[in-house]
């Protein structure tokens, strides 16, 4: 069904620290979800749409949010080392992959086993819909481009886009892939991951005019709903760019 609600963060001026929202893109009325003092970041919807998954920063755990009931969020990822920055999870609810002290790394939601670092050059990875590959960003010479790998990863990679590719997104169908240009065009691009992982040539569907910021090297600010809507973070002429929130992600209907 089409996509019902979203969650991001945004900075709060008074209290200044970010703070994860959600608002429903049927009534566009949003609903402040965190009130910690320290900032709140990174919002990861949970496959079944029920909570969301955010850092706190000065902690070393994943805090996990339930929409339902009114509780206040209890730390999921509590026994790590160190602070992770979260970037996807599988549509199994297993694994998480984020960055922790500069490596890319993917973790297992229930501890079973050891954690595995990918590619530190692996930049903001997104699993497909039937996770079996992750999509992101790669520094080739001096500018970004969007590859795919297979997930658990294999040596095997595949460079979708040609002329620079960042802010990757799988269509939740997973027949599909979308990226920006660096003239911030966005780019789709026809793919299977059945079997074995194969591509179309890039078609240009439209320029874009994304809010940018220093969150946006590390964070998506667009999202794709089911039925191929999108949903982008653009600046106003009131708004400095920086005090807009970056991080997206959609929850489907049906949950």
């Amino acid at each position: 069904g089409a996509g019902t609600s979203v969650a991001f963060e945004t900075y709060d001026r008074k209290a200044s620290s970010r703070e994860i929202w959600t608002m429903s893109t049927v009534s566009g009325s949003p609903v402040r979800r965190t009130f910690d003092p320290a900032d709140d970041a990174d919002p990861l919807w949970t496959p079944d749409g029920s909570a969301i998954l955010f850092t706190r920063n000065g902690t070393e755990a994943v805090f996990k949010l339930a929409l339902e009931g009114g509780s206040a969020p209890t730390p999921f990822l509590a026994d790590t080392v160190s602070p992770l920055t979260t970037h996807a999870i599988s549509p199994d609810g297993k694994t998480i992959i984020g960055t922790r002290r500069a490596s890319t790394v993917a973790t297992e939601v229930d501890g079973g086993a050891a954690e595995r670092k990918l590619a530190a050059s692996v930049i903001k990875p997104q699993f497909s819909p039937n996770g079996r590959f992750i999509a992101y960003e790669l520094l080739e010479g001096d500018r970004l481009e969007a590859f795919v790998q297979p997930f658990p990863p294999t040596g095997a990679k595949w460079q979708v886009s040609r002329a620079g590719g960042r802010m990757v997104r799988w269509h939740p169908n997973g027949q599909e892939l979308y990226f920006l240009t660096e003239d911030e065009t966005l780019m789709a691009v026809k793919v299977s991951t059945d079997a074995e992982f194969t591509f179309e040539a890039p078609v240009a569907l439209f320029k874009t005019h994304l809010a940018a910021s220093i969150f946006t090297a590390f964070r998506h600010n667009y999202a794709v709903s089911r039925d191929g809507r999108f949903l982008m973070v653009e600046p106003t002429a009131t708004d400095r760019v920086e005090s807009l929130g970056v991080s997206t992600g959609w929850r489907a209907g049906g949950h």
